[in-house]
């Protein structure tokens, strides 16, 4: 009876934590737009950079390529950062989450299936409530196991 009540429970709080990364994730959400950006960052970082160092036609050669590379290092990091590190890193959390949500579910549900097959009641029900606290189904153990 309270089994099915924290089960219940249990999914409605992945919902919502679903709900409120998907909130904070829209942005990511397509990875083709991800690369866009991180293309148009690059290349006008580079193009910047370039005229920014065409103001400065004394500096050897190397030293111009040494401090193209370090700018642009400087530059497109945080965007590199949050348009491609950071949406990986979310995913993969969301899915760890959603791993142990999953497992704990199946738990709760072998045990209640397991504590009926041992029990020799006709009237033992599995019950299921739904969060605000009214009965949402009451079915026979027999109906289900068998």
């Amino acid at each position: 009876m309270v089994q099915g009540y924290i089960v219940e429970k249990d999914t409605v709080n992945s919902y919502s934590l679903k709900k409120q990364l998907h909130n904070k994730t829209a942005i990511y959400e397509s990875p083709f737009r991800l690369l866009l950006i991180i293309i148009f960052s690059v290349f006008t970082a580079e193009m910047l950079i370039m005229l920014l160092l065409s103001f400065y036609p004394s500096i050897p050669m190397r030293t111009l390529a040494a401090l193209d590379a370090i700018l642009l290092t400087v530059v497109v990091s945080p965007v590199l950062f949050f348009f491609g590190f950071r949406p990986l890193i979310l995913h993969i959390s969301e899915r760890k989450r959603a791993e142990e949500i999953t497992k704990h579910a199946y738990k709760e549900l072998n045990q209640i299936f397991q504590t009926a097959k041992g029990s020799n009641s006709s009237s033992f029900r599995l019950r299921r409530w739904r969060p605000s606290g009214s009965l949402q189904a009451a079915l026979p153990m027999t109906s289900i196991i068998s």
